[in-house]
């Protein structure tokens, strides 16, 4: 046993607790288009709130996270069949 390590139970055994890491709604939509040397597609998703762990290390209890969001692009041209062009929005 490691004397400093504090017993990490709090939340643990709370059967009222969600799974961690499942939120309740999540929604994703995709939108794609590629046609004449063009390639474009964006992406947005969103989660619920979601439990995180049910005994952080450090304030013993149950942590959730708060609704999230990110949205991605990409867009992509064929100036010839060996050269493209590139454009990128990372996910926010």
């Amino acid at each position: 046993m490691n004397v400093l390590e504090a017993p990490q139970v709090a939340g643990a055994n709370d059967v009222t607790l969600p799974l961690e890491g499942l939120s309740k709604n999540s929604y994703n939509v995709l939108a794609m288009y590629e046609k004449y040397g063009v390639s474009a597609r964006l992406a947005y998703n969103w989660r619920s709130r979601f439990l995180l762990t049910t005994s952080a290390a450090n304030i013993n209890r149950p942590v959730c996270r708060n609704p999230t969001a990110s949205s991605d692009g990409s867009a992509f041209y064929s100036i010839t069949p060996k050269i493209k062009w590139a454009c990128r929005r990372p996910t926010s």
